[in-house]
């Protein structure tokens, strides 16, 4: 049956993934067919969510990339209710990251840009995340400065999802305040949080001479975590071939490894981008530079070289215009 309503077979895992991650839903019905247990059901609902949604984030991120079913309709459907249950408003995810992120490529123009901050401060990120956590309204004024009607859409798609998602929250929190809070809220707090820490990870660190280069403005992952996380790790190949689908990007990687040695791009092995983000906070670079890889060809750094290659590159770069 999923053969024939799925696009694309090779995006099958995606899909029997996306079937498992809907049992968040069912754990979010319970809790509120049966309030006074939430204590319970509370408990077994977030524990649900945080054994999913890591490879649920990734998951959506290839699926607003690429529909995966043939009926749009039921596509939109799909991805958009099971985002919810993840704390993603719908269409929101897909006009930040597809629409204006990967055009914009982290340079100034994009709004989830890191390019402006000390990307090893704690209070750069803060101001970071306050930006990036109500950015629905930069979003706006984002697609508003263009001409194209259509472009414009998708900022005001944006703001009407975030705006139907809260209402609905709140008109659900009213009759059930505590199963709201868990189902609702939570996962938007909390799934939004991760997004903004995979973000400023994926793009920590840049060359600030040549920052416009794809290959020196983001940072790729290689090992574990691409085997459960759809190749989660490869985020210059997928900024270079949005296009691409996941399954290909670690050929693509060990294709091209020439052009990322050439570029000194920087890449890490068996470690993710939450995990970037929180020894950049605590300052562990030494830390860091233990899962620093040396590309065939790139002279071999000492681990205090490392170091000082990392701190060269989280410096803030500021429009020049």
């Amino acid at each position: 049956m999923l053969s024939r309503i799925i696009r694309r077979k090779k995006d099958m895992p995606l899909l029997h993934f996306g079937i498992k991650a809907y049992a968040l839903g069912a754990t979010a019905i319970i809790c509120y067919v049966w309030p006074s247990y939430i204590g319970v059901l509370g408990i077994v609902h977030v524990l649900l969510y945080f054994l999913l949604v890591g490879r649920f984030i990734t998951m959506f991120h290839d699926a607003n990339h690429h529909p995966l079913l043939k009926n749009k309709k039921a596509n939109l459907l799909f991805v958009d209710v099971l985002g919810m249950l993840y704390g993603c408003t719908p269409r929101t995810y897909f006009s930040f990251h597809v629409v204006m992120h990967h055009p914009e490529n982290n340079e100034h123009k994009d709004f989830s840009t890191t390019l402006v901050f000390q990307r090893d401060s704690v209070r750069d990120f803060l101001k970071y995340y306050l930006k990036f956590f109500f950015g629905i309204f930069g979003l706006k004024a984002y697609f508003n400065r263009f001409s194209i009607k259509k472009v414009k859409e998708y900022g005001t798609h944006a703001l009407l999802g975030e705006f139907f998602y809260v209402c609905l929250a709140i008109a659900l929190g009213l009759f059930y305040p505590l199963p709201t809070l868990i189902v609702f809220l939570f996962p938007f707090f909390m799934t939004r949080t991760l997004l903004i820490i995979g973000n400023w990870g994926e793009h920590a660190f840049i060359d600030a001479d040549d920052y416009q280069n794809l290959y020196k403005s983001s940072t790729n992952i290689l090992g574990k975590y691409n085997y459960t996380n759809f190749n989660v790790g490869y985020h210059i190949g997928h900024h270079i071939y949005p296009g691409l689908h996941y399954s290909e990007l670690a050929h693509e990687f060990e294709r091209n490894i020439q052009r990322y040695a050439q570029a000194d791009a920087m890449v890490f092995r068996d470690i993710h981008y939450p995990h970037i983000w929180l020894y950049l906070m605590l300052k562990k670079y030494k830390k860091l530079a233990s899962y620093y890889v040396h590309l065939p060809g790139v002279p071999q750094r000492s681990t205090d070289e490392i170091v000082e290659l990392m701190k060269q590159r989280v410096t803030p770069i500021h429009d020049p215009r």
